[in-house]
């Protein structure tokens, strides 16, 4: 349940044209419109929503907040893609326009049922004595792009172990649908709650998971499950979990466990809880199948409590690159989706040594790069590699040899977001630094570290200037071979509604 006010319900339709035109070219003039990355036209992206693979065409929805405030009601915006590098804007697709969606719609999740494909969704509608309380609800997405939605909730009640619930995820196994919730239980503390359905539009309660994770967060939001290398992945975003070590710094989570889901006795066996990624800003990751059958996620960058300078410009946040996600020796890798290379434009390769003589690399420089540092001999003890670099700015990943560590040390990027707790994240590695494979655009840096061993993301919002690649060290000397790509611009095109997607 939550207290809305009047100035939540403010839509968009709300808008003349004359206001809507101004409100796009007021974002349009923000320093930090990324190049490449899919971004909203206006406002706020909350997060994914649903993603999927059909007739040759990737479809993916977030949660959008179309005007200046993130607490503003909610929709779901569409993007889509014949390949995963370069997105193109659709339109709006469902809005809070029924009787069980009028206070907002959360994420879902996309599964075939019966050769249509349907997806799945949390609407919020006000109760009697103005409680606002959350529905399970269901659109079948036809070949004309379009959303229909079906009137009828498929829960009708929560039991009583169950305090809220939100972002369904439905999964097939044999005969039997599944749905996933990210729940509250009335303890206090998050977790799942799983329901089953012989049709994929009505479900009953089986019961809330039980997994070794009894008292872990207090809501576990955008719950997933799948099975990857014949093992089952169950990811989800916990609220509320306490930092400790070099882990949990941001004020959200979203991680994974790996072991066996046993749908019959609702129950998971598996290990220890990971983050996906340890920079700053990435959240609410989902997944799809590609068209080769890989498993690819796809996160939101950007922390719904942390607030950054594009606001002064109506807009916030933006989705991560597509990952490939694989398990290898037991460990899940991420590894950046084979379709990124259809960005690349100009190649520049180099290599050789840099010691504690800072080396500007003339060459190396821009603001919209993929950047490879293979280190092929390292005697140094601390190694710098400074990005997006001016006299008063720079990004900086060391490396300190001795204990194995990476730290992304944003102190000096530019503008600085508010409710950020410090400006470095650290990351243990098991093992020495072998690469960065690192992705630049205008407001953030992804960085896949040891071949998708472990991966570290962040919203930076530099001077348009601050386009210069530095590297140096503490003591001793690095041997390295690096290449740079220079990335291509996708289109954004300012489109709120589309013919081909909405009513």
């Amino acid at each position: 349940m939550r207290d809305f006010n009047d100035d939540y319900y403010k839509k968009i339709e709300s808008l003349d044209r004359e206001a809507l035109v101004r409100l796009i070219e007021k974002v349009d003039s923000s320093p930090w419109r990324q190049g490449y990355h899919t971004q909203p036209v206006t406002g706020y992206m909350s997060s994914p929503a649903a993603f999927f693979y059909r007739d040759g065409r990737y479809h993916l929805f977030y949660n959008w907040h179309p005007l200046t405030d993130k607490n503003n009601i909610n929709y779901w915006y569409h993007v889509s893609a014949d390949n995963l590098s370069d997105f193109h804007n659709e339109g709006v697709k469902l809005r809070p326009d029924d009787l069980y969606d009028s206070h907002g719609l959360t994420a879902g999740s996309a599964v075939e049922i019966g050769g249509e494909l349907f997806v799945f969704y949390t609407g919020l509608f006000e109760k009697a004595g103005k409680e606002i309380a959350p529905v399970q609800l269901a659109a079948e997405f036809k070949t004309d792009k379009k959303l229909y939605k079906h009137p009828v909730p498929l829960i009708e009640e929560m039991p009583e172990e169950i305090k809220t619930v939100r972002d369904p995820f439905v999964f097939k196994q044999r005969d039997t649908y599944y749905m996933m919730l990210g729940i509250e239980k009335a303890d206090g503390y998050g977790g799942a709650a799983l329901y089953r359905s012989t049709d994929g539009l009505r479900f009953e309660y089986s019961g809330v998971l039980d997994t070794p994770l009894t008292t872990f967060g207090d809501m576990w939001e955008r719950p997933e499950v799948f099975e990857l290398d014949g093992f089952d992945v169950l990811m989800f975003c916990p609220k509320g979990i306490d930092k400790y070590g070099y882990n949990f710094w941001n004020t959200d989570q979203a991680g994974f466990v790996i072991g066996e889901l046993d749908t019959g006795n609702v129950s998971m066996d598996h290990g220890t809880f990971f983050e996906f990624d340890y920079g700053f800003d990435f959240n609410m990751p989902m997944t799809t199948v590609d068209a080769c059958g890989r498993r690819v996620m796809i996160g939101l960058l950007g922390m719904h409590d942390t607030d950054y300078p594009t606001a002064e410009y109506d807009w916030a946040n933006c989705l991560s690159v597509p990952r490939v996600l694989s398990i290898e020796d037991y460990k899940l890798k991420q590894r950046p989706h084979p379709d990124i290379k259809k960005l690349r434009q100009s190649e520049i390769k180099a290599e050789g040594y840099f010691d504690h003589h800072p080396k500007r690399l003339r060459d190396f420089y821009g603001d919209r790069y993929e950047f490879i540092i293979n280190f092929i001999e390292n005697d140094a003890s601390e190694v710098y590699i400074k990005l997006r670099v001016s006299k008063r700015e720079e990004t900086v990943i060391t490396y300190k040899k001795e204990q194995d560590e990476i730290i992304l040390d944003t102190t000096f990027s530019g503008e600085l977001p508010v409710g950020v707790d410090g400006t470095r994240r650290h990351l243990k590695l098991k093992g020495s630094l072998r690469q960065l494979h690192i992705f630049m655009d205008d407001s953030s840096i992804e960085i896949f570290i040891n071949d998708g061993d472990r991966v570290m993301s962040s919203r930076i919002f530099p001077d348009n200037s601050s386009k210069g690649v530095e590297l140096s060290t503490e003591i001793g000397q690095c041997y390295v071979e690096m290449t740079q790509y220079k990335l291509k611009e996708s289109e954004h095109e300012k489109i709120i509604y589309s013919w081909r997607g909405t009513d």
